[in-house]
């Protein structure tokens, strides 16, 4: 694969999916690409969408995607979808892309589907990096889609600064089901398809929900928005338009108290933490040998558990002491 900085800076879109190829795939010159020019990073609007299927998340951001281009045409807006694998191919196995066919053609648009591939963390760092690639390269808003509100979504929707959760009333059953966590996370609650029965209802059991939390004055209170995603005749069709100004109104919210700063912080936070574990894990490797033996000697009774660990972390301080001295040239 050819990797061209100058093509990537340039705002070459061939470009862009064959660097966010290289770094969805892990590959050494993806992520020091990252490295070198996460400086970068910083000025991307990111908006987590999650939920579970057949909330109409897809049809939504669609829908969202028309409001902004129309409201904000300078502005240039990227979507990640985290869509679940095939367990044979890898492959994403949602079709809402497809149905994201009518702005696709829009050039202020990019959208790029990535597999899960069956992995939890994996994919959750594959994302945030990701998202942190597209904001140098310079979009404006990055939308992340996930389907589900288990611990992948939660991962996942952490690295946003405003998050919505879309329901619809078919969902009901599930409201019980949501986890603390992730109702922690969320800044928004979205009752998508308004027009059908039952709706009205949920509105209810959320803003109930919501009720029974106690927020300080400093405190963002999630909101709850009704919406018809598809442009329904029923009640709530004009939702979208409210949705938009909830969504701008947290990010106003955010910039005025200093939380946006202190989002990007944690996000970068989070990527130290990640290349350190990652470096020392590399470091750590080559004990595979001495910590087969140690466990060996533990299982016979010649040395304690307190023992063996004791000799892994000398041998695993002396080796990384040398191999800093290696990387510092001395």
């Amino acid at each position: 694969m050819s990797l061209k900085e100058s093509d990537f800076f340039s705002k070459n879109r061939r470009a862009l999916a064959k660097w966010i190829s290289a770094v969805e795939d892990r590959l050494p010159e993806g992520l020091e690409f990252l490295q070198r020019h996460y400086h970068r990073v910083g000025h991307a609007f990111r908006i987590g969408i999650t939920g579970p299927p057949g909330g109409g998340k897809s049809t939504l951001i669609n829908a969202l995607l028309r409001v902004f281009r129309a409201r904000y045409p300078e502005e240039t807006i990227a979507v990640v979808a985290v869509d679940p694998s095939s367990h044979l191919s890898g492959g994403a196995l949602l079709g809402d892309r497809i149905r994201m066919d009518a702005i696709g053609l829009d050039e202020g648009i990019f959208m790029r589907s990535m597999a899960s591939r069956g992995s939890l963390g994996g994919v959750s760092e594959a994302t945030a990096d990701i998202c942190d690639l597209l904001d140098i390269y310079g979009f404006d808003r990055i939308f992340i889609e996930t389907v589900g509100i288990g611990q992948l979504e939660l991962d996942i929707i952490s690295l946003a600064h405003t998050n919505l959760l879309v329901l619809s009333p078919e969902c009901g059953d599930e409201i019980q089901a949501i986890k603390s966590g992730i109702v922690e996370l969320v800044d928004i609650f979205v009752v998508n398809k308004a027009d059908r029965q039952g709706a009205g209802r949920m509105v209810n059991d959320l803003e109930y929900m919501l009720g029974l939390r106690v927020y300080s004055g400093e405190d963002w209170r999630p909101a709850v928005v009704s919406c018809v995603a598809t442009g329904g005749s029923g009640e709530g069709a004009d939702g979208v338009f409210e949705l938009v100004e909830k969504v701008e109104s947290h990010r106003s919210w955010l910039q005025a108290r200093g939380r946006w700063g202190r989002k990007n912080r944690r996000n970068l936070e989070r990527k130290l933490r990640q290349n350190l574990f990652h470096y020392l894990q590399r470091e750590f490797d080559f004990l595979q040998p001495l910590l087969e033996q140690k466990a060996e000697e533990v299982e016979k009774k010649r040395l304690s558990f307190s023992e063996a660990l004791e000799i892994l972390l000398e041998e695993f301080s002396r080796q990384f002491s040398s191999s800093l001295k290696k990387r510092k040239g001395g």
